[in-house]
């Protein structure tokens, strides 16, 4: 394959493409860097780049140590991350370990941007919290410090029993669904 070719896929995957050197600097870095984060790859080769805000603990590269001392060929975390612009998001990455008997040859990371995939799952988490707040005060109440209506049923024109309702509520099948 031709390196024009090669090049032009790298540069259509969104994901940040990067090869660490044993000692954690930047061998290479793709394009998708600069779009992702507002580095540009020439600006990071040869230096140890740190995408995690100044303040937070650096999951990643301490998976990564550990992976090293027990020789493990594949490292996975979600963390926080900070672009050059200082905008937070969550990312995660994927980090293969190339070994060659015992040294480490490279490390190379693939970095995808969840900062919306994080955002919705929060979101689910806290509409199951409030429902199931809900659901526990049997419908009448909302949970404190909600603003909206409480909701009441009419036993004429509810689809489930209130028993089934609750039954409902518990099953571990329906729980993960939003």
């Amino acid at each position: 394959m031709s390196e024009l070719l090669v090049d032009g896929i790298i540069s259509m995957v969104e994901d940040v493409l990067i090869r660490y050197a044993p000692d954690g600097t930047v061998e290479w870095a793709s394009p998708s860097l600069e779009t992702a984060f507002g580095y540009l790859p020439s600006d990071v080769v040869g230096t140890p780049l740190r995408l995690v805000p100044p303040d937070e603990p650096d999951i990643a590269a301490a998976a990564l140590r550990e992976a090293v001392a027990r020789r493990k060929s594949v490292v996975r975390t979600r963390s926080r991350a900070q672009g050059k612009d200082g905008e937070g998001r969550w990312i995660d990455t994927m980090a293969r370990l190339v070994w060659s008997g015992d040294d480490l040859v490279c490390a190379v990371a693939s970095i995808r941007d969840v900062t919306a995939l994080v955002a919705e799952e929060l979101e689910r988490e806290e509409r199951e919290r409030l429902l199931s707040a809900t659901l526990d005060r049997g419908g009448a109440e909302p949970p404190v410090g909600q603003q909206f209506a409480p909701v009441r049923l009419d036993p004429e024109y509810a689809l489930f029993p209130p028993s089934d309702l609750v039954q409902f509520r518990l099953s571990p099948v329906v729980r993960g669904v939003a």
